[in-house]
């Protein structure tokens, strides 16, 4: 940052909730209204510059050309009326090419409440496999259809098209596909019913496991109330209860195989949960490894969506020897949201401009300090796990980790990118006319990682797939090769 301009700016960004950019127009309760083209137009016009104008990581990947040009074609083509939700499908793969999986789109309110809330949908989870769609829990009312069959088509449509369709719809960082496959799988009832409908029912042919013969059946949409049900019916009725536990956090320690497992879901606090949780939690797990004198610990990141770089800067804390740096730099693309977004606050920064127009946080005092090693600290080895929904903070944590070579990674490329997120508090807004909603992450942090310019995500020591067979007897393939290089070592 050495070319910053002789300027520097203490601010709040502080929105306002009277500005007319950002309020919704009031509209009737009719979700299949339909909206004429110039409001469309005037509504992707408002979606433009906020990204234009809120984004920091926009032109990462294309520059404001190929951004201009995109924006340009995209509103010539808006010559005839939409409605709120075909208008939807057009916006979700064009700001999937954002590639930031912090970027977000959502149905209207109006849509929302008077369909998605009480429809209907596909009545199985699925999972993507070597770009083959299979099921592995049946909600459906057919329960002869067995877990683990590949599914060829969905009423009439080929699987191929339905993966490529919500492929390009996922919102993920860069070009790291584990992240779109593993969300595709996971939200694929939501992509089916908003990109595509809410059919009563589904045909289906597919190939059950073990068999060659194409089968064929007609199965009932279900409500997510009653697919709730029958998934504690046929699943969660069957785990045993320690499984069901719903806290973010858990570890065990197996002292004769000299081993500790750590999982961690997710790194922040909701609801009635203590705001000290993990500082307890990890006080206490490290307390019992030293006491323990355990040399081995699996660090569980998969299906970790992040969430508080200071509880993940926490847990490293304990796996280090020496002070670190968490943060390198940090920057944002302006430094007002008011037009944007309606009661929005953020953390006091000071910034400074530099001559290419960045602007960059400067107060370094207070967030680009050394950070402390926690005691009691474990200097054994450590086994870190990831995949494609190891996202946000927790792929950040798990960078750090191979980044210094505290640990192994073990898994598939997580679905974060490994330095130089876009985060924080979220820009969020309605389209004024359609009233399809948008978040849009303001800032772009730089960690002191080795390799600081990644657009990868982290990619593991090891990779370990995970086969359908596996997650339907309920296998963990990625966990087992952790304790067997343990037991090998």
């Amino acid at each position: 940052m050495s070319s910053m301009k002789q300027f520097i700016a203490t601010i709040y960004l502080v929105g306002s909730a009277s500005l007319a950019f950002s309020q919704v127009e009031d509209r009737s309760q009719d979700p299949n209204r339909q909206f004429s083209a110039e409001k469309l137009k005037l509504d992707l016009y408002q979606l433009r510059t906020a990204l234009e104008n809120v984004h920091p990581g926009l032109y990462r990947f294309e520059t404001k050309e190929i951004w201009d040009a995109r924006f340009d074609s995209l509103s010539n083509a808006l010559d005839e009326p939409l409605t709120g939700i075909e208008f939807y499908r057009i916006l979700v793969p064009f700001i999937s090419k954002v590639r930031c999986g912090h970027t977000n789109i959502g149905v209207s309110t109006i849509y929302n409440q008077h369909v998605f809330a009480e429809s209907k949908n596909f009545p199985f989870m699925v999972r993507v496999v070597d770009g083959k769609l299979y099921t592995y829990h049946n909600l459906s009312d057919e329960n002869n259809i067995p877990d683990g069959s590949q599914l060829l088509s969905i009423n009439h449509q080929p699987y191929e098209d339905i993966i490529k369709m919500f492929y390009n719809a996922v919102r993920a960082d860069g070009f790291i596909e584990t992240a779109r496959y593993r969300k595709l799988g996971k939200y694929f009832s939501y992509f089916y019913a908003t990109l595509i409908g809410y059919p009563d029912s589904f045909n289906l042919r597919y190939i059950a496991p073990g068999e060659k013969m194409e089968k064929e059946a007609t199965v009932m949409a279900k409500q997510d109330l009653q697919k709730a049900s029958l998934h504690w019916e046929r699943y969660d009725s069957k785990l045993p209860p320690t499984e069901l536990m719903k806290s973010p956090l858990g570890f065990l320690i197996n002292r004769n195989e000299d081993y500790a497992i750590l999982k961690v879901d997710r790194f922040f606090t909701k609801g009635d949960e203590p705001k000290d949780l993990y500082e307890r939690a990890f006080d206490s797990l490290f307390t019992e490894i030293s006491k323990r004198n355990i040399t081995n610990l699996i660090i569980d990141l998969r299906g970790n969506g992040g969430g508080i770089d200071d509880l993940t800067s926490l847990l490293y804390s304990y796996l280090v020897d020496k002070p670190f740096k968490w943060y390198r730099q940090m920057r944002v693309k302006n430094l007002n949201y008011d037009s944007y977004t309606k009661a929005y606050t953020y953390n006091e920064y000071q910034y400074a401009q530099d001559e290419a127009g960045d602007i960059w946080v400067t107060n370094g005092d207070e967030l680009f300090m050394n950070q402390k090693v926690s005691s009691p600290s474990f200097n054994g080895n450590v086994f870190v796990l990831v995949d494609g929904l190891t996202f946000s903070a927790g792929s950040i944590l798990a960078a750090y980790i191979k980044s210094s070579g505290r640990g192994i990674i073990i898994g598939e490329e997580s679905g974060g990118y490994s330095n130089g997120v876009t985060g924080g508090r979220s820009v969020s807004f309605q389209l004024k006319h359609t009233g399809i909603s948008f978040s849009i992450p303001p800032l772009q942090t730089f960690f002191e990682l080795e390799t600081p310019n990644s657009d990868q995500g982290v990619i593991p020591d090891y990779h370990v797939k995970t086969t359908i067979l596996d997650l339907v007897k309920g296998n963990d393939s990625v966990m087992d090769f952790a304790i067997q290089s343990i037991q090998n070592d």
